[in-house]
């Protein structure tokens, strides 16, 4: 048996991560965005 309890803070705790990692993804590729158009300029 699944304690839904349990469930819905592992689903929370899941939420943070995958937000935590878009964040960190999206920081990255504004700086790669960055990096690359000074090399085409």
């Amino acid at each position: 048996d699944v304690d839904v309890d349990v469930l819905a803070s592992q689903v929370e705790r899941a939420s943070e991560l995958i937000r935590l990692c878009r964040d960190r993804i999206g920081n990255a590729k504004m700086q790669i965005d960055t990096v690359v158009g000074g090399l085409e300029t």
